[in-house]
């Protein structure tokens, strides 16, 4: 038999206005303080995260947790992607792959990096699950937007470590 190749995780679904609003809403219940420091969630505990990291897991577990496709630029390889359909752990479990693709994406993206992998929003269409990114210095997630307009948000920070993500 020949050597097979498996993906961090095989994409069954695609991203589109549904998904999206599937995000919103799983970014308001399942993004929590704890979502790295919870026993019950054994690829995720005791994750190290800073600002950037924790921004792109948020996306990268919901794609993950729901077979959809996650795609970054490289930014160790100009004009290429990476994804979900990295084969480089294909030795280990699924949930050491995810892991492993945690740790890679970590190692690799920075608030830099951010900048190249989302899009300007205007203030009046932020909304749930979006990013605020202040290139090379921090970003957050947006948990919660108020019918005033306010932003509650979470993040990490540095240096990286196992923590409980800070909500304000």
């Amino acid at each position: 038999s020949g050597s097979v190749s498996a993906d961090v995780w095989q994409a069954h679904n695609r991203w589109d206005d549904n998904w999206e609003r599937r995000y919103q809403h799983w970014v308001t219940t399942q993004w929590t303080e704890d979502i790295f420091m919870n026993p019950s969630k054994p690829p995720l505990y005791k994750y190290a995260t800073d600002c950037s990291d924790a921004s792109y897991a948020m996306r990268l577990i919901f794609s993950f947790e729901n077979r959809l496709p996650f795609v970054v630029n490289d930014p160790t390889r100009p004009g290429q992607l990476t994804s979900n359909r990295k084969s480089t752990w294909d030795h280990l479990s699924q949930g050491h792959r995810l892991r492993m693709f945690l740790d890679y994406m970590a190692d690799m993206t920075s608030t830099k990096s951010l900048t190249q992998d989302t899009f300007p929003v205007a203030l009046h269409d932020i909304k749930t699950g979006d990013i605020y990114v202040a290139p090379g210095v921090h970003s957050y997630q947006i948990v919660k937007v108020t019918e005033t307009g306010i932003a509650e948000v979470m993040a990490s920070t540095t240096p990286k470590k196992s923590r409980h993500l800070l909500k304000t």
